[in-house]
């Protein structure tokens, strides 16, 4: 997904560490692995208002911790999302939001790596540095 929006549809992507315990996180990973499966069985219309990729996370983060992302319109527009989240202090919110999308934006990374093997890996070890 990572490489088609940077490469082929020339979007910007950011990855940011999300702010939550490791059982929190691995339960968010459990319940989206869970929807993907169920999705492979019975396949779901796209939304761009109520099932867009962005909406799709706040509801699996609600069902984990109700009300921990109150209703927005940045959740029903994607583009805005990344800033709803530092309000909420969902990511990392130690550093100004404008330093935040600077240091987190992997287009150029993902770009630099192309085709080439070990792509997930190459751009998270480009965010270490």
């Amino acid at each position: 997904m990572i490489r088609l929006r940077t490469n082929y549809r020339h979007d910007a992507v950011y990855l940011y560490p999300i702010r939550t315990p490791p059982e929190r996180a691995r339960a968010l990973f459990v319940a989206m692995l869970t929807r993907a499966n169920a999705l492979r069985q019975r396949a779901e219309f796209y939304n761009s208002l109520t099932a867009n990729c962005t909406s799709t996370i706040v509801r699996h983060v609600s069902s984990l911790v109700p009300g921990r992302v109150p209703f927005s319109y940045r959740w029903l527009l994607p583009g805005y999302a990344d800033r709803l989240a530092y309000d909420l202090g969902l990511i990392d919110t130690d550093v100004a939001y404008d330093s935040l999308r600077v240091r987190f934006r992997i287009t150029d990374a993902a770009r630099a790596v192309g085709d080439g093997a070990g792509f997930s890996a190459r751009i998270r070890a480009g965010l270490m540095r």
